[in-house]
Order: C-alpha cells, then structure tokens, then sequence
C-alpha cells in the first residue's frame, strides 16, 4: 500500500523536498540578513593591517582606547583589517599577537560593538592561487578554532581583502576556502567579496559560491578622482585637489584649467559627468540587479570612504548619497583616523559623521 502510494506519487516527492529546501534557505538567509543590520555605519581601524610598522610596535601600541572612542561616539560596528603575515611565522599566528586579539574580542563584546576581522595585504596571484589558498586557509584555521562556538553573531570574518587575481581562479579559490573553513566551523559567518579589489564588477563576476552563511560584499570609492583627490600614493590623483561633489557646473577647480594633459582632460570630463548622486545611482544600481539575481544574498559594502584632504560638505554630501541610495543595505566607513579619517587627532568624530550617524532615515 505504501509502495503504491510513493509510485503515485513519485513526481510530487521531488517537487515537495525542492520546497522545503527553498523554505529552508530563505529562513536562513532571513536570519543572516537581521544580523547583517548589525554592521551598518560601522568603520575601519588601521591598525593591525599596517606591515610598514614593526609588529612589535603595533603590539605595544594597544587599540583598546580607540576602539571605545569608536563605540563611544556612535559607531555600531569595527572592522578590523589584520595583516596576517605580519603577526605569522610559517604560517602560525604570533602567540602575542593572538593574546591580544582575544582582548579586542572581549572588549567588543564588553561594549556591545559587533566585530569583523579582516584578511590584509595578501599574495594571491594568478601564478600562486592553488597554493597560496591553503596557506591563507591555514592561518584561517587558528582564528577558526580559537572562536568556534562563540560569538556567532557578533564576530565576523572577512576572508580575503580586495582580491586581483581573474574572476575565474578567484572563484574556484575561494569556494575551497570556504568549504575548508566549514569542516571547522559550520556556523561562523564569512564575508567574501569579488576581484578587481572588492569592485562591484568584480562582485557580478564572482556571483556566489555555494554556502549558507556567507555574506557578499563590495567595496566603493567611485568618482576615484573624487575620494583620491591628493592620495601622495597614487601618482596621479596626487596632483588633484579643491574637487567639490557633487560638481560646480560654474567653478571648474584650477588643476583642469592650467594644462593639457590627457590624464587630467579626461578626469575633467569625468568630474563634469560623472560627479554626482544620478552616477553614484547608476553604479550602485549593479548592486541591486545583483541582489535580484540572487534573491535571499545578504550583500554589504565594508567600504566606502573620502580621503581627509576633502572639503568636509562635499564629504558629507557624499556619504548621504551612497547611504540613502544603498539604504537599508548596511554600509561601513573606511576609515577611522588615518588617510580617509572621519575622526580628528583626538578621537573626537567629525561633526558632519555625528549627524550621519545619528540618522535613522538612511
């Protein structure tokens, strides 16, 4: 009776184990997406990232007291970049260096600041991938182990910062990692990102990976020449300053007007088209057809920043636009008080960030 009952019904049994598996999947991706709101208007700390810097000297200059100012002024979420193969001697974590990020650990969980540590300043490349993954998943493994089991929704970790490698290499890497990383630890949360340095095209070549707990993100800096204006570390946008956003149509700033070189003919054409909130809308635009293809995919920018040299209107104008466009995606700020500072020389928050943060709408 019961073997003629599954015969007859043998087409519905797949269709119905399809639904549960459906159902299943946006329950998890729900429950990813509440926590994910946890990070919104979080910011970057340079610290632990800065290899030009003894190791020993990061170690002895402890981040505690700014990681309070950060909580203290509004900040919801840290993001934490870490140079691995600064702290790392073949490929073990320093034992100094991991005693003192179980302390940043217990503070933020202390002051309630959810926390997202963060792969830096890697050597993937396109010639290394295959044996390259499994030393970064290597080092992965001691922080995997050290956590497992605790704070699940409020430590995160940031696989792999900005990767260069082709869309292809980087997406079979990464897939490994993450199903190395899961024999580990079945629940940890993971963020990855897509190549061309976390770039939203990069993101829409990536796709995503098969696994139920990961959180895609990107990176946005765009008009470049906007954000970078006077960077000394990159050439070009070296040369740039005064570039308001959104464009003054009838002030055209004075480094557009004294040449005629190509680099800066074409910049100026950009900051005459694409300088504005109806660009920003139409890059960040790829995000949202993303997320369509891929309904249930929590995605988050872990990056967006405007270099200090910046007028502080155009900076704040700025991040109101990318927020509002992006809302109710969270959006986390890079960085706290170094080249892209949103905080002065004594930890105290940038008036146009006290506001930012402190809106509800966006």
């Amino acid at each position: 009776m019961i073997s003629g009952f599954i015969k007859k019904n043998r087409l519905v049994f797949p269709l119905l184990f399809g639904h549960i598996l459906s159902v299943l999947f946006l329950s998890g991706q729900a429950n990813l997406q509440k926590t994910s709101r946890l990070l919104h208007k979080g910011v970057s700390l340079s610290h632990y990232e800065q290899y030009w810097v003894s190791a020993d000297s990061l170690l002895d200059k402890k981040p505690y007291n700014k990681i309070r100012q950060i909580a203290a002024n509004g900040f919801r979420c840290l993001r934490l970049p870490v140079s691995f193969d600064h702290f790392s001697l073949n490929n073990r974590l320093n034992e100094h260096f991991l005693n003192q990020l179980d302390s940043v650990v217990r503070l933020c969980q202390r002051i309630q600041l959810p926390l997202i540590i963060v792969y830096h300043h890697g050597k993937l490349s396109n010639e290394n991938y295959k044996t390259e993954i499994r030393r970064i998943q290597q080092q992965w493994e001691q922080l995997v182990l050290r956590y497992k089991g605790r704070y699940q929704n409020s430590l995160f970790f940031e696989l792999y910062n900005e990767p260069v490698i082709s869309a292809n290499q980087w997406k079979i890497g990464v897939q490994d990692l993450v199903e190395s990383l899961r024999r580990q630890d079945a629940s940890r949360i993971f963020i990855i990102g897509g190549t061309e340095y976390n770039s939203i095209d990069g993101l829409d070549q990536l796709g995503i990976i098969n696994d139920r707990s990961t959180i895609y993100t990107f990176h946005f800096y765009e008009p470049f020449f906007f954000t970078h204006q006077g960077a000394y570390w990159q050439k070009q946008d070296s040369l740039l300053k005064g570039i308001p956003y959104p464009t003054n149509s009838a002030m055209i700033p004075p480094v557009f007007l004294q040449t005629n070189d190509s680099w800066l003919m074409t910049t100026r054409w950009k900051y005459l088209h694409e300088n504005d909130k109806a660009f920003l809308g139409k890059r960040l635009a790829k995000v949202k057809a993303y997320q369509k293809r891929y309904p249930g995919v929590v995605v988050i920018c872990t990056e967006t920043g405007v270099i200090k040299q910046a007028d502080t209107v155009s900076r704040q104008r700025y991040f109101t636009d990318i927020l509002k466009i992006l809302y109710p995606m969270p959006v986390l700020f890079w960085d706290y008080d170094d080249q892209f500072a949103i905080s002065d020389e004594k930890g105290k928050t940038a008036l146009f960030m006290k506001h930012i943060l402190g809106s509800d709408s966006y």
